[in-house]
Parts: structure tokens; C-alpha cells; sequence
């Protein structure tokens, strides 16, 4: 039997229901994990376990409210919670507490959430560093800037956690740390009440150990019902190797190569995607877009206390600043009509399969001090700006030991449809990266006798 920690959220609310398991009992389990890795890890800016236990107590003595009931969950730190502090990863906000809940945070409570606590963010989301380690191997980062979300669900804390991405922030970190991660269609899971930052492309991210566990929490912030479902027929699918991989590390192509092989082995119908040449440069279109936008949303930050500000966020703030209006419409008006012809790139294809990550996760501080990266963007800001559903699944163990995943997209809406292949996609990977997972606990078993040491 696994520990209750290691339990997926639908496992876990299966044995819930089922009056197996009991709420507390799975969240003292979680609270014991985070206690045991937290020095190492670094996942989480803050944590409520008495707020949890109360809240466990509460559902414990009630019949299952909704399909999350007794699941505990992290909330990225841009996302607002009425009862902890949202700091947005900032010293200008280190005591804010909003009032309200955000939305998403709102829809998994009425669910049957446990808030377990907020989980580390770099500052506002948008572009600097943090200092949590990867639980494949701690001298490696986690990935930005859903860095703790996908930290706390690697390392078996939680289960499942709600990150952002407005460039790449939920893909890209779960790659890393071989989870399943989401960008849903823009503008089909409310942002209301996360910190602004980009109103063309921000997005609430999703995140866990399995598809499954991620249609789950798609489901209930769309109030669609859960249905684990393969695809009607084998799908059609795109491998798409596009300009802005060129200077990636081997392992990026290779998750992609592998990933292709096994499901046309398993019956996926491959072909080719070359995009056409005007999506060359769709990551410096983003980006582009994006230091405008960011100009403007934290105006208030950059006048009030610009020096409190890290600098590549500085950096992007003044970039927008320098861009004009006329400039920023005439962006819009192409990334709109880029969206509209994808129907016709894509064509019948049911997804596209291309690059999650720019390849292993990089080495973070504790190897390269202040100096250290996490890791290129560009895999995932055009399909950020194509507002397309986005989901990476674990395909590849590279070089260093460290996952590796891909990133299946399609077209706008598509949602549920994306996550029946991506749930195929998983049914076929998940026996290569069995091993891989198997050790990489053990590690993490080591890692939590060094802190045990320590304290």
C-alpha cells in the first residue's frame, strides 16, 4: 500500500466516499510530508495546517459535498485567499490580505477542497527567479513561476495544486518536475481575483501527478462532469519541431521523438506540422505584448516603489513602457487573426505534439548561485498567444535522471477532447517513467533523513 500522501486526488476522494480514509487522516499525512521536505524543497511561501485540520474536522462530520471533498490543494501565491495572506511573491505585498477568495479558489471550496497553504511564486509571476528545488534532484530548479505548485505536487505534499501562466509558467515547471500540467483555452477558467498581469493571455494552470487528477480540477471549475474517457478513434496527431526549439538542449527533441514513436506504435495516426513562416517569430510577439501589458498592470508598483521591484521585473515594465500605443493594437489585431487561421494549420489533426520544455530542468542556486536560470520560455509563449489548450505529459528521462515532457495542444474549446489523448498519451508513456518515479522517491526518501538530521 502506497502512503496516504502518495494517493492521487481521485483515488483519494474515491476512498473518502467510500468512508475508507477519513479527511484528516489524509491531511496529517500531507502536513507530515510537507514537514519532513519543506527545508529542502522550498514549496511553500505559507502554510494554515490548522485552518486545513479545521476544515478536515468539517467535512469529516458531513456526507461528500462535491468531487473534491477532503482533497488538499496549494494555491499559487497570485492567487487571493481571504483567510491567508496573498503576497504575490513581493515585499511591496508581504502583509497584504485580500478580502475576498478568488474565483477558482472559491469553485474547488464549494468542491470540498482543503486549503493547505500558498505556494511560492516568483515576484507577480512574470519573469524572476525563486529558490525552490526540484524533487528530482534538489540542486536543480523547480521551474518558474508556478515554482512551489509544481515543487509541493512533485514531492507527493499534495496532490494536486492551482498555478498561472501567462507565458509558460504551468507548462514549462511541470515539465520539469515530471507532472501533468494544464493551460486551459483562455478565458475558460475565471482569473478573478488573481494578481493582474497580462490581460491577453493570463490563465489559472493545473496541476498533478496524473491526467486524471487534472480533468478533475478542470471538471469542477467548469461544472461539467468528471468522465475518464479515451479517445472515440486513434487520433490524428501533428508532431511539430518549430524554429524557436533551435539551440535546445537533445532531450527536448527526444521526449518529442519518443513520444511519437510509442503512440504510433499504439495505433496514433503521426504526420509532420510545419508551421507556416509567419509563426517564426511568434515568441517575441508575446513577449512583446506582454511587456506592454505588464507596463501598464503594475503601474502603481513601478511609480510607488519601483526599487522594491526585482529588476527583470523592472526590466519589463520599462521595456512597455517604451512600446506605443499604436504599436501594441496593430499586435493584437495580428495575434487575433493568427488564432482565427490555426483551424486551418492544424486542419482535422486532433492535437499537435511538440516540446514542453527546453529540456532538463537547469541547476538552480545551490550550484550557481545567484546566477542560476530556470530555464527558457519561448516552448510555450505562441501557444500561450494562440490561447489553445496546452497540456504536457512525462515522456522522457534525460541524461541528468531529470523528466523531460511533452505538450499536446489544440484547438481553441477543445478541452475535454484534449484531455481524453492526453490520457491515452499517459496510458502509453507511464511504463517507460515507472522506474524513474520509483527512484526518484527514494531520493526524496534521503533527502527527508537530512532534514530529519537537521532538526
Amino acid at each position: 500500500m502506497p502512503h496516504l500522501y502518495e494517493l492521487t486526488a481521485c483515488q483519494a476522494a474515491d476512498l473518502i466516499r467510500r468512508k475508507e480514509l477519513g479527511v484528516l487522516e489524509l491531511l496529517d499525512s500531507c502536513l507530515s510530508r510537507i514537514e519532513a521536505l519543506e527545508p529542502e524543497i522550498i514549496a511553500w511561501k505559507y502554510l494554515a495546517p490548522e485552518l486545513a485540520r479545521a476544515r478536515a474536522r468539517e467535512l469529516d462530520s458531513v456526507e461528500p459535498v462535491g468531487p473534491l471533498h477532503g482533497i488538499p490543494i496549494g494555491i499559487k501565491d497570485v492567487i487571493d485567499t481571504a483567510d491567508m495572506p496573498s503576497g504575490y511573491g513581493s515585499p511591496i505585498y508581504e502583509r497584504h490580505r485580500p478580502v475576498t477568495d478568488a474565483a477558482c479558489v472559491t469553485l474547488a471550496r464549494r468542491a470540498g477542497a482543503v486549503m493547505v497553504g500558498k505556494t511560492i511564486t516568483t515576484e507577480f509571476a512574470c519573469g524572476s527567479t525563486a529558490r525552490t528545488s526540484n524533487p528530482w534532484n534538489i540542486n536543480h530548479t523547480s521551474g518558474g513561476s508556478s515554482s512551489g505548485s509544481c515543487a509541493a505536487v512533485a514531492a507527493d505534499m499534495v496532490p494536486v495544486s492551482f498555478g498561472s501562466q501567462s507565458a509558460s509558467s504551468t507548462i514549462r515547471p511541470a515539465s520539469y518536475c515530471g507532472l501533468v500540467g494544464m493551460r486551459p483555452s483562455m478565458g475558460t477558467i475565471s482569473v478573478a481575483g488573481f494578481k493582474y498581469f497580462n490581460g491577453s493571455f493570463d490563465t489559472i494552470g493545473l496541476l498533478a501527478r496524473d491526467v486524471d487528477d487534472v480533468a478533475l480540477l478542470w471538471s469542477t471549475q467548469m461544472s461539467v462532469p468528471l468522465i475518464r474517457s479515451a479517445p472515440a478513434r486513434m487520433p490524428k496527431i501533428l508532431v511539430c519541431y518549430p524554429t524557436w526549439m533551435e539551440g535546445y538542449e537533445p532531450s527536448a527533441r527526444a521526449a518529442v521523438e519518443h513520444a511519437a514513436t510509442v503512440m504510433a506504435a499504439a495505433g496514433a495516426r503521426i504526420e509532420s506540422l510545419e508551421l507556416p513562416p509567419e509563426y517564426s517569430d511568434l515568441p517575441e510577439l508575446h513577449h512583446e505584448i506582454q511587456c506592454f501589458e505588464t507596463s501598464r498592470s503594475y503601474a502603481h508598483e513601478y511609480e510607488t516603489a519601483a526599487a522594491r521591484l526585482d529588476w527583470r521585473v523592472r526590466e519589463t515594465i520599462e521595456a512597455g513602457m517604451k512600446i506605443g500605443g499604436d504599436r501594441y493594437i496593430e499586435m493584437l489585431k495580428r495575434a487575433q487573426r493568427l488564432r482565427h487561421e490555426l483551424q486551418s494549420v492544424i486542419g482535422d489533426a486532433d492535437a499537435v505534439l511538440t516540446n514542453a520544455a527546453p529540456g532538463e530542468a537547469p541547476l538552480n542556486w545551490r550550484v550557481m548561485g545567484d546566477q542560476f536560470s530556470m530555464g527558457d520560455t519561448r516552448q510555450s509563449r505562441p501557444w500561450t498567444l494562440l490561447h489553445v489548450p496546452a497540456i504536457t505529459v512525462p515522456a522522457y528521462i534525460g541524461p541528468q535522471g531529470l523528466p523531460v515532457g511533452i505538450q499536446l495542444l489544440s484547438t481553441f474549446g477543445s478541452d475535454g477532447t484534449l484531455l481524453d489523448i492526453a490520457r491515452w498519451a499517459e496510458s502509453q508513456l507511464k511504463p517507460d517513467l515507472a522506474e524513474a518515479r520509483i527512484l526518484m522517491r527514494a531520493a526524496l526518501f534521503k533527502v527527508q533523513g537530512e532534514c530529519d538530521a537537521r532538526l
